[in-house]
């Protein structure tokens, strides 16, 4: 799995807790190290399942990650969780426009991690 988020706590934090629960995990800052970390696994055969990402961040947003990854053709196939803090209305229209994007706030965000990554494990 990989963590995209700009604040080192916030990556720190999920990098151990889904450690902790037996998931692999790679963490990047930012949309440009993303995409060259899914690049570069991809190439030698490893790509990510799921991407993990913030919706906020600095120059380039969540949302700009998930269309860069839909566009390119070899990325596409990550499931993109975006994460968000609290109960932002505003981001809710741009996600249907992307396909394979779940919104969810950083609230309920363990769970659903968890649940997903079972299922895509055989658990």
């Amino acid at each position: 799995m990989l963590i995209v988020d700009d604040n080192a706590t916030n990556r720190l934090i999920l990098d151990e807790m889904l450690t902790n629960w037996g998931i692999e995990t790679s963490c990047v800052e930012g949309v440009d190290q993303a995409i060259d970390s899914l690049r570069r696994a991809r190439e030698v055969g490893k790509g990510y399942d799921l991407v993990l990402s913030d919706v906020h961040m600095p120059d380039k947003d969540g949302f700009a990650l998930a269309s860069e990854i839909r566009n390119d053709e070899k990325l596409a196939g990550a499931v993109i969780m975006m994460l968000t803090s609290g109960d932002r209305s505003e981001d809710v229209p741009t996600v249907p426009r992307i396909r394979s994007v779940r919104l969810h706030s950083k609230a309920d965000q363990a769970v659903r991690v968890v649940r997903f990554s079972g299922r895509r494990v055989g658990n």
